[in-house]
């Protein structure tokens, strides 16, 4: 809660771990029924993932640089599965992203990115609220700061550079050491040297599905509130069912 704190005006929080008696089931029922209006009318939603380790301040800067340039491109304007087809059949509208993947090349924190995405936060049950339903995100870790839209733009770019990177491989990627700097740790083999960057890419691909679920399920969320027959509360059971959750934490 410090890291909310200002010196120039009040912050008035609501976090459903404090403000709900958890012991207390009746209470928890109706604000449960209360959550979709709590988010939707909030001023900001902060999504607070902890503070810095594991190389999240490195991170948390990948989608700052690429987070925004993908936003441009229209990153944002598309389902995933529409980008997946877009970029199969080499439409030329995706073309700028195109570029873009290939200037980033292999000059990724894969490792430190993949260890954001497991972070508690994602798991937790009841976060669909938080993320999908919010009219304005901040994700915080550490004392690092990301507009929401960036973070999700630089989160729906990575599987793209990954299919793009193993699709582009060549023989010499398999024994090209990763280069120094480029992510926050790299794993060594046998003889102490560090692993070829195609193995390191290999051993950080596989991301917490359940954020992947809640960026699609918020750009989902966007696309329906120019659509007046969808109530809010079929919303919410839609994205319930598209992200696998089970209801509210205790």
């Amino acid at each position: 809660m410090r890291h909310l704190q200002s010196s120039a005006y009040v912050v008035t929080v609501w976090a459903d771990a404090l403000s709900i008696n958890q012991v207390d089931n009746i209470e928890k029922a109706h604000q449960i029924r209360r959550m979709h209006d709590i988010y939707s009318r909030a001023q900001s939603t902060v999504v607070w993932l902890g503070p810095e380790a594991d190389g999240s301040d490195m991170a948390m800067k990948v989608p700052l640089r690429t987070g925004s340039e993908a936003r441009e491109l229209g990153l944002l304007d598309h389902t995933a599965l529409a980008l997946n087809n877009g970029f199969q059949n080499r439409d030329p509208e995706f073309q700028g992203l195109r570029s873009m993947i290939d200037e980033i090349g292999w000059l990724y924190p894969f490792k430190a990115v993949r260890e954001l995405f497991e972070r508690p936060y994602w798991s937790r049950l009841w976060v669909l609220q938080e993320y999908a339903l919010a009219t304005k995100i901040e994700v915080r870790c550490g004392r690092n700061i990301i507009d929401g839209d960036q973070f999700n733009a630089g989160y729906l770019l990575l599987p793209m550079l990954q299919k793009s990177l193993m699709e582009s491989a060549r023989d010499a990627d398999f024994f090209e050491p990763v280069r120094a700097g480029a992510d926050y740790e790299v794993d060594t083999n046998q003889d102490g040297h560090p692993i070829s960057r195609l193995e390191h890419l290999h051993n950080n691909t596989v991301i917490a599905d359940r954020a992947g679920n809640l960026v699609e399920a918020r750009n989902l969320y966007e696309s329906w509130q120019i659509k007046a027959d969808v109530t809010p509360q079929e919303r919410l059971c839609i994205l319930l069912e598209r992200t696998n959750t089970g209801g509210p934490e205790s």
